[in-house]
């Protein structure tokens, strides 16, 4: 029996800022695969080791601002084909990633990834600091690069600005007063929009990292990509 569990609790002034699609409670410590492989696909209740999923609809007593909502607002769910081919890119460029790699020759390759990101001192400002990315290991750095749609702060997600004119301008938010909204786009200096000029704003459901940035590298590349992020801690 599970009573007075805290489940995606901090103390954070008017609690947690976020959301989630459901949670599952095991009777044992998963690997990693484990749950690589089944983060964005669900699962019937009758799983071996599952406990519990709060994807059959009860999510236990909500405290304070807590709340049930239906939206469309989240990663979707793969079908078998897609899960498939997500798999191989993963083994393939896990493989590519454990091997010994040139640190110096991955660091020419990261200039890529320094277009929006800050490494030590240099790089943009558009994405998170990556200057301590070999902290959250191989398997941490491959997810937020094959699937950087999975989970993602909403400051990094996109956000559409949709002129009077049919323009749309996709940047991140930066900041906006009454008269204007401000928006930065990659190797652009800050654009400030006139709200006279605005139809609408919204954060759309992606990141501003590009999908397949691993794909456009050689194998060599990825390797000595690699290297160079793990010794970033």
């Amino acid at each position: 029996k599970i009573e007075n569990a805290r489940i995606a609790w901090t103390g954070a002034p008017g609690g947690t800022a976020g959301m989630f699609a459901e949670y599952r409670i095991w009777n044992r410590e998963r690997s990693v695969d484990e749950i690589r492989a089944t983060s964005n696909r669900s699962l019937p209740a009758s799983t071996p080791g599952l406990v519990f999923t709060s994807a059959a609809g009860d999510w236990g007593k909500l405290q304070g601002g807590a709340k049930i909502t239906k939206t469309s607002d989240l990663p979707p769910i793969l079908d078998a084909s897609e899960a498939a081919a997500l798999d191989a890119k993963y083994a393939k460029n896990r493989a590519l990633a454990n091997q010994s790699g040139d640190a110096a020759r991955g660091k020419l390759v990261a200039a890529v990834c320094q277009a929006c990101h800050l490494m030590g001192p240099v790089g943009g400002n558009i994405g998170p600091n990556l200057s301590g990315v070999g902290a959250m290991g191989t398997e941490g750095i491959l997810r937020n690069i094959i699937e950087p749609n999975a989970a993602m702060e909403n400051g990094y997600r996109i956000y559409r600005v949709e002129l009077k004119n049919g323009d749309l301008v996709d940047a991140l938010y930066v900041s906006e007063d009454q008269d204007a909204v401000i928006v930065r786009a990659p190797g652009a200096e800050d654009r400030r929009i006139p709200r006279a000029e605005i139809r609408d704003t919204k954060y759309l459901r992606r990141s501003l990292m590009p999908e397949g940035l691993l794909d456009a590298f050689t194998p060599e590349q990825v390797t000595d990509l690699f290297a160079y992020l793990n010794t970033l801690k």
